[in-house]
């Protein structure tokens, strides 16, 4: 890993710009939270009530909670980063997916705006990351997704079901990369990526053909 990798950071997006005096709508509400979090500080709702121009109540309506729109800010840019993973990686089969994985522990650990949000939020940040009703559970679920399309080209025989594959991938990830939280924010990469490296290696083909994470064509 070269050291302009381990120094990636999140690209930032524009500031919220509103043409005359046209109302705030929800998608300026996401934009704004976004920049939030990528200049490294603490979303204060009343603050972007106020930025937006709009009331408390307006707000959370739109959005439900603070919690919600942590998640879907830190989702998305998550998704950016397995996507541009995904873009970047060469080869086939276990071989792309060590390469998507790995850069996304990479990038994820060198995130500044994840580790001032982590430094803001304490354990309730890392609890909306690492729940199953957060950003884990949607990154399982992408994961998944991009696994699947190399067991379906039959590049990649799974060691087992994608979903219990997955699951334990995403765990170790977290491991590495949040376990050190109370005493700081000090990520493991390395040994995430070789962790995730072990958890992927294929399984020969099983007696009768078949493949953990494949279903047969009936």
């Amino acid at each position: 890993m070269t050291s302009a990798t381990k120094t990636a950071r999140i690209a930032p997006i524009p500031a919220l710009q509103r043409s005359g005096t046209a109302p705030a709508s929800p998608a300026d509400m996401f934009r704004l939270a976004r920049k939030t979090f990528l200049a490294g500080e603490k979303l204060d709702m009343n603050q972007l009530a106020l930025q937006l121009g709009i009331a408390r109540a307006t707000l959370y309506r739109w959005i439900g909670d603070r919690d919600r729109l942590l998640v879907d800010v830190i989702w998305s840019l998550t998704q950016e980063i397995l996507d541009r993973a995904a873009a970047r990686a060469k080869g086939l089969g276990v071989q792309r997916l060590e390469a998507i994985l790995g850069e996304q522990v990479e990038v994820i650990a060198t995130a500044q705006p994840l580790r001032a949000f982590l430094e803001h939020e304490g354990q309730a940040g890392y609890r909306l990351v690492t729940h199953p009703e957060g950003v884990h559970g949607r990154l399982v679920q992408a994961d998944i997704a991009l696994m699947r399309v190399e067991v379906d080209a039959g590049r990649y025989r799974p060691p087992t079901d994608l979903e219990t594959l997955v699951e334990a991938i995403v765990s170790v990830g977290e491991h590495f990369l949040y376990s050190g939280l109370i005493g700081g924010f000090h990520p493991q990469p390395d040994k995430a990526r070789r962790s995730i490296a072990l958890l992927l290696r294929e399984n020969p083909e099983m007696p009768g053909g078949k493949i953990p994470g494949k279903r047969r064509p009936g």
